[in-house]
């Protein structure tokens, strides 16, 4: 577990190192913090977590090749979560898993289906090296029939000369086409033109590289039955595939490449950008698609439905254990002024453990700037103010603006699910699901729209249709946008 921060200096690193830890990372898996499970209906007890839920049904469906899918928010939990299910006493029991932080090999903006399965061949070919899976199982001298077979055809896209003779056993097949695939996989990272080159090549093919990737997982698999000192059954995770939001990614990845992924011969989990879940032509099966919600952390006002001002907005009881035991898990109390610090941070964050760390991590930043020794309101605000420039500068386009004006207006996303995945608009639950633009950004978005409006005043609009003519002036500038993904 991470050492509890003593000092502004320490907790402003461990505040912001949290922000970017993998799934491996043993620090992130006893960061985990249950949040408060979801209550549709009061009457009802909580839902059960979403780990919990992931983690039974991997188990019940262990000897099928599952694939569960994940998101949610950036910053709302996936990676801690998918840590501690990893790590799940249950998991462990039957499971090997391998964890691969996608992005850690394909720059988010590069991705393409074939780049992802060129990862997973090197990864899953590293595996079985590290897990000896090769020498326990007896293989010397055998020839492995078809694994041999595709594994032998794919040397030669990798060799400058004629195809190599084809290989007598598993392990000389997999030690040549490892030290290829693994050069390959290097390469992709650092050069986009190697990018290019092989994105440009069609013997690169989808159906050619699934077959490779098939090949190794199946082996794997056989490899994991046979023994008998461990857990029988590998399980993939791919972290990070929700990073993979341009157009273009999205499109091969999650609708052309889809197929791929989920016919890859082993259990999986995969994150997938959440601005998906609001497209008609991404469907996910209801039982294989699991969204981590953020934490509701205040009501909604109805009459109009909205929330209050953020001074006058109460943080839930619930919400408040989830974020103070988040917050002591990492830092001493002594270096905040008191809870309400804390509570403020929790609601400007929206219920969203990344934005919560990133406010109290410029907080104590902010503190070591101006020689403070603890972190208060005013503080905090102007930490607040530094993430709003931060955030109205990737929202200068004019028909982005529109949309958060549209958004904080009308309490919807519709036609710019999109911004859920930059966090310029969150997501609240409260008995049903609303939206609004980031907390940081209210009092800006609401001093544009307070702008627009009284230029129609002052034009001589009649105020009693200022609010309709407002909105068909920001729909007419948000549909010069570019075309979004879904």
């Amino acid at each position: 577990m991470p050492k509890v921060a003593t000092t502004l200096e320490e907790a402003a690193d461990l505040f912001d190192q949290m922000q970017d830890q993998g799934v491996t990372s043993a620090d992130v898996a006893d960061f985990y913090v249950e949040p408060p499970g979801a209550r549709p209906d009061p009457s009802q007890p909580p839902s059960a977590p979403v780990r919990e839920r992931i983690t039974r049904h991997l188990v019940r469906r262990r000897k099928h090749a599952e694939k569960v899918f994940v998101t949610g928010q950036k910053g709302a939990g996936k990676t801690v979560t998918l840590a501690r299910i990893v790590r799940d006493s249950a998991i462990t029991e039957h499971f090997v898993p391998l964890v691969v932080r996608a992005t850690r090999h394909i720059p988010a903006g590069a991705a393409d289906i074939r780049l992802l399965l060129v990862m997973l061949i090197t990864q899953v070919s590293q595996f079985i090296d590290e897990r000896t899976l090769d020498q326990r199982v007896d293989l010397a001298g055998l020839k492995v029939g078809g694994i041999s077979k595709v594994l032998s055809a794919w040397t030669k896209l990798f060799a400058d000369k004629s195809t190599p003779a084809a290989p007598e056993t598993f392990q000389n097949a997999k030690t040549k086409l490892s030290a290829q695939f693994l050069e390959l996989s290097e390469e992709i990272v650092r050069d986009p033109q190697r990018r290019a080159q092989v994105l440009g090549d069609p013997r690169y093919s989808v159906t050619e590289l699934h077959r490779v990737a098939s090949a190794l997982i199946e082996f794997t698999q056989q490899a994991l039955e046979l023994r008998v000192d461990g857990p029988q059954y590998l399980l993939l995770v791919i972290d990070d595939l929700d990073k993979y939001i341009v157009p273009s990614e999205v499109q091969s990845i999650f609708y052309d490449g889809m197929e791929a992924l989920r016919s890859l011969p082993c259990p999986a989990v995969l994150t997938y950008p959440y601005f998906l879940n609001f497209t008609d032509s991404f469907v996910q099966r209801e039982d294989s698609a699991h969204a981590i919600h953020n934490v509701k952390v205040a009501e909604r006002v109805h009459q109009p439905p909205t929330l209050l001002p953020l001074e006058r907005r109460a943080l839930l009881d619930p919400a408040r254990a989830f974020f103070n035991g988040v917050y002591d898990k990492l830092a001493d109390r002594s270096l905040v002024l008191d809870q309400a610090v804390i509570d403020r941070a929790a609601l400007l964050s929206a219920g969203i453990p990344r934005e919560f760390l990133r406010l109290l991590s410029a907080g104590f930043e902010l503190c070591i700037d101006h020689h403070k020794q603890r972190l208060d309101l005013p503080t905090l605000n102007v930490a607040r103010i530094g993430l709003q420039q931060i955030m109205a500068r990737t929202a200068n386009e004019p028909w982005r603006q529109a949309g958060l004006k549209l958004v904080q207006a009308r309490g919807d996303i519709q036609g710019f699910s999109e911004m859920l995945d930059t966090v310029h608009v969150v997501e609240y639950v409260n008995s049903a699901v609303w939206y609004g633009v980031h907390p940081a950004m209210e009092d800006l978005v609401e001093a544009w729209i307070r702008q627009d409006r009284n230029l129609l005043i002052d034009k001589g609009t009649d105020a009693a249709i200022v609010d309709r003519e407002l909105e068909e002036t920001w729909r007419k500038a948000a549909a010069g946008r570019p075309r979004a993904a879904d």
